[in-house]
């Protein structure tokens, strides 16, 4: 099982960015919408449920203009906590934790800003409990069934990474998984083998060989656990020396993981272009591959026009 949490869920940077969407009402939840360019029919839509930090957290809404932009996807960030994100200024109070302390007062110091981080993660944990939030991630998606005709993608990041991973599962109302494809970067708090066992859609993970809650010794359980399914295309693809939260609260002052968020969202594009929109439904292969050990999946996905092969098994295509 991955960690619910490290310190690496509270790290990180605020991005820059100015989100271009609006936050309107939808099937009773506030909501980020992200749409496609002027004059372009959305190919598909993508619930994008978000880290710690919320639906408001910029870095959050910017990603989901990059998929509406890029993709041409139109794009929901819904509200499904119960209560706020963590406040923002956790980060900047994990910065001066981790930050050698210049003078012996500094030092002192530290124990009180520990305390002031706790006292807002450990009660948003438990307000945000997968037997609360996930029941609310389902009537959304639910809803959006009802209404719309287009295919539905989940993107999790973080906390938000559970949720897209229980999605992928065969909903029992439904009689079928809540979305059609998945893509989760640096996802917490997985049950595995259970969350994996599961999973009934294509299914694409982002990792980090650093990353302080989904260790490798998880990924490589989570890689062999996903190669025995004939049926389900996925790609677990690992990046070097990225920590958790990489995709989402990366420094993007520092050209390396600049690089790795940026690939992560090419990994996502490529995925959803492949899966979502082009290959649905999805045939079964004539044969499983065996098990793709992860030492062979640290390559860097390729950009977008060139779809990703890391580590992929795929139903192969047929022709009428």
């Amino acid at each position: 099982m991955s960690a619910p949490a490290c310190k690496d869920c509270v790290s990180g940077f605020k991005h820059s960015g100015t989100p271009v969407g609006i936050e309107t009402s939808l099937h009773g939840y506030d909501a980020y919408v992200s749409k496609p360019p002027s004059g372009q029919a959305a190919k598909a839509l993508i619930v994008l449920i978000p880290d710690g930090f919320g639906w408001k957290f910029p870095n959050m809404r910017v990603v989901a203009d990059t998929f509406a932009a890029k993709g041409g996807y139109l794009v929901y960030v819904p509200d499904v906590f119960n209560g706020p994100g963590m406040d923002e200024k956790v980060l900047l109070q994990m910065s001066q934790l981790m930050t050698p302390a210049p003078n012996f007062l500094g030092t002192l110091m530290k124990p009180m800003i520990l305390i002031q981080i706790l006292s807002g993660f450990l009660p948003f944990l438990y307000r945000n409990r997968v037997s609360v939030c996930g029941p609310r991630v389902k009537a959304f998606v639910a809803a959006l069934r009802k209404t719309e005709t287009l295919p539905i993608g989940m993107v999790g990041y973080c906390w938000g990474g559970k949720h897209a991973i229980l999605a992928a599962h065969n909903d029992n109302e439904m009689g079928k998984p809540l979305v059609d494809a998945v893509f989760t970067a640096h996802p917490s708090g997985l049950d595995v083998p259970a969350d994996i066992n599961n999973i009934r859609v294509p299914t694409s993970i982002a990792v980090g060989t650093k990353d302080m809650v989904m260790n490798m010794k998880v990924v490589d359980e989570v890689q062999t656990l996903l190669s025995k399914k004939a049926d389900v295309p996925y790609e677990v693809v690992t990046y070097e020396g990225a920590k958790h939260g990489f995709a989402a609260r990366g420094n993007p002052n520092e050209e390396k993981e600049a690089e790795h968020a940026a690939q992560a969202e090419d990994q996502a594009l490529t995925w959803f272009a492949k899966y979502l929109v082009a290959s649905a439904p999805h045939p079964a292969p004539e044969s499983a591959p065996g098990p793709v050990p992860v030492a062979e999946s640290t390559a860097q996905p390729e950009p977008v026009a060139q779809p990703a092969t890391q580590s992929e098994l795929k139903a192969p295509e047929t022709t009428s």
